[in-house]
């Protein structure tokens, strides 16, 4: 999946990279109930910056990450799930 944030699906056979717009907020864990007036991504909860790669498991919490927070130096070929969706989806 390859897009700017908007989860539709344009292209399966890629992971989707690049700019995003909106963030599905967090609804779990001690940063649900602090709004944030601008979006943030990713495990670290910052503001989208530099390279950034999207979840491909629609359900994931976070669902944009930057690339360095999760260890990557390029872009990925074919679905990428975040660490957090390989663990709980038993996805490899």
């Amino acid at each position: 999946r390859e897009g700017v944030g908007s989860g539709s699906k344009m292209d399966s056979s890629k992971a989707k990279v690049g700019v995003v717009g909106t963030v599905r907020p967090l609804t779990k864990g001690p940063d649900a109930a602090k709004p944030s007036p601008v979006p943030v991504y990713c495990y670290c909860r910052n503001i989208f910056h530099g390279q950034m790669v999207g979840c491909d498991n629609d359900n994931c919490k976070y669902e944009w990450f930057h690339f360095g927070c999760v260890g990557l130096t390029h872009n990925p070929k074919g679905k990428w799930y975040c660490p957090d969706c390989r663990v709980n989806r038993s996805i490899r």
